[in-house]
This record gives structure tokens, C-alpha cells and sequence, in this order.
């Protein structure tokens, strides 16, 4: 994976100026687009306008973590997350974050790929773990899988192989780029999503909305 966030996900323009009376200041000006998303800015230096991207761009992202095996019907977990996703999109938030497992992953990347019909400034990014993680899927959530990856507007693999801490970092970086976390946990199972919604809790940074 390339270093550089913006580079993951989107398009960066970078332009130096120079300014003053004189012209002997410098100033850099930045332009950050993904999907229908665009961001821009001036600021003294290239990391300072990066800086400022990155929050301006949490303030309005959402992240999805919930288990691989919805209990009871599925269909009854669809109406719930589709009013939150929308409630999300009406506080104006536009960039949505899916890790791309099976089960909940999946579902909420659907739903948002849905709703991108009726709001196409909505965006969607697939937060991979590692390359190949769809290797073990059945063949109909590959089929999935590969036309959610298709239809999002950016895919960011994570690492190259798998690694057994590799969907905790998944999550972890999901954490860090999102306000909002939409969650179907239990409440009482461990795993990736407890983990997921305990950290959103302890730091104070993200809301968590829990489906279950």
C-alpha cells in the first residue's frame, strides 16, 4: 500500500505559489477529490494542508463493522441500517467506509451503493485487509465481493498478505478517518466488531450507532 492516505483513496493537486508583497512567500495550494467529494485549501505547507483534509474529511465520514453471521432474518437489519445511512447523509456526512467481510460488511456496502442512485455525491470506500481476503468466500459472496470492490469509488489494500493482526488494522484505520461508527454487535461476543465498538467508545472521537 502506497503511504499516503489521500493518495489511497483519491486524487491530490498540489500547486505552489508564491505570494507577499514581493513574491517571496511561498504557499501551497491543495486540492483533494474523491468521488464527488472535492476539498480545497491553501495553508503554508503541503502536511498542513494534508492536515486539514484529513479532519475536514473525518467531520463527514461514516464507518460500518458488524458480524460476519446476522442473526434471524437479514432482511429485518436492512431497514435499520438504510435509516441510518440516510440520517447520516441528511447530517451531511458523504464518505462511508466498509471493511468488505461477508455478513454485515457486505449488507452495508450494498446499502450504500444503493442509495448512491438517489445521492450521487455519496462515496464509498472499501478498507481491505489484505490482498486475497475474499480467497475463502463462498462463491456467490465473491461474486459479491468483487462487484461491491467494482462499484465503490476507492478500494485501499491495507497489506499486501495476511497477517494474523491485519482486521484489527483494518478496523483501526476505519477508526482514525471516521466520526460515525454504524455497528450490529451483540454487545457481548468478542471478536473484531467488540473490539471495533469498545475502541470508538474509550476514545471519545467516534459515535457509535449500534443496530443489533
Amino acid at each position: 500500500m502506497r503511504e499516503n492516505f489521500f493518495e489511497n483513496i483519491g486524487t491530490e493537486t498540489v500547486t505552489e505559489i508564491s505570494n507577499g508583497l514581493f513574491g517571496d512567500v511561498s504557499v501551497c495550494r491543495y486540492r483533494f477529490m474523491v468521488g464527488c467529494i472535492v476539498y480545497e485549501t491553501e495553508a503554508a505547507s503541503l502536511e498542513e494542508c494534508r492536515k486539514h483534509c484529513a479532519e475536514w474529511l473525518r467531520k463527514r465520514s461514516v464507518a460500518f463493522s458488524g458480524h460476519r453471521k446476522l442473526q434471524g432474518n437479514p432482511n429485518r437489519v436492512l431497514p435499520c441500517l438504510l435509516s441510518e445511512i440516510r440520517a447520516c447523509y441528511a447530517s451531511g456526512y458523504r464518505l462511508f467506509y466498509t471493511g468488505g467481510a461477508v455478513g454485515f460488511d457486505t449488507l452495508a456496502a450494498e446499502a450504500v451503493l444503493s442509495e448512491k442512485r438517489n445521492c450521487p455525491d455519496m462515496v464509498l470506500v472499501v478498507a481491505v485487509p489484505f490482498n486475497g481476503q475474499d480467497a475463502l468466500f463462498s462463491q456467490s459472496a465473491k461474486l459479491r465481493y468483487k462487484w461491491i470492490l467494482e462499484e465503490a469509488d476507492a478500494a485501499v489494500i491495507l497489506s499486501e498478505s495476511y497477517s494474523p493482526e491485519c482486521y484489527l488494522k483494518r478496523n483501526d484505520f476505519m477508526l482514525l478517518h471516521s466520526s460515525v461508527l454504524i455497528a450490529y454487535w451483540d454487545g457481548f461476543s468478542c471478536g473484531g466488531t467488540a473490539y471495533t465498538v469498545r475502541k470508538a467508545l474509550n476514545g471519545k472521537r467516534v459515535v457509535v450507532r449500534n443496530l443489533f
